[in-house]
């Protein structure tokens, strides 16, 4: 079984820490604008807690904010078809990427031959509407990235 469009739409709610974007910045391994090519498959829900599908998309690396990526990259979205179910399930009503869209990503990678993660539903994944909406989101993750003090051990007593 696999979902139609229309299918019907299952709603995860994750209630993560309160996260700001200075440690969204920080946690991340990259932090990028990108434009979503297409989408390119999906993994099925694991047997472990919660049971979540992931949807894969291409991404088009358009600026780096933290990272050097180039090129065209892997991303993982939480989310997406069940099958077992004919059902979609989002995060957080996070709707999943669409091709086409601008998008200012926050990701992790697990595994070096893995997907880069989306490290949060609803604010690893921003999407960007206009050319003022996209500046306003890169000034404040590099200001973020730049406030950011890494913890030093030869400091501590």
């Amino acid at each position: 079984m696999d979902c139609r469009p229309g299918a019907p739409v299952d709603n995860v709610v994750s209630d993560p820490p309160a996260i700001d974007d200075e440690k969204l910045v920080d946690f991340a391994d990259n932090v990028f604008v990108g434009r979503v090519i297409k989408r390119v498959g999906y993994e099925p829900p694991s047997e472990n807690a919660p049971p979540l599908p992931q949807t894969l998309f291409a991404v088009k690396v358009e600026k780096n904010i933290k990272g050097s990526l180039s090129g065209t990259v892997v991303v993982a979205q939480d989310g997406g078809c069940d099958p077992r179910y004919g059902r979609v399930v989002l995060v957080n009503n996070d709707n999943l990427l669409q091709p086409g869209q601008e998008v200012v990503f926050s990701t992790r990678k697990q595994s070096p031959d893995g997907p880069h993660q989306i490290v949060g539903s609803n604010y690893g994944d921003i999407r960007v509407g206009t050319e003022e909406e996209k500046t306003k989101i890169i000034a404040k993750f590099r200001n973020d990235q730049r406030e950011i003090v890494p913890f030093d051990r030869s400091e501590e007593h």
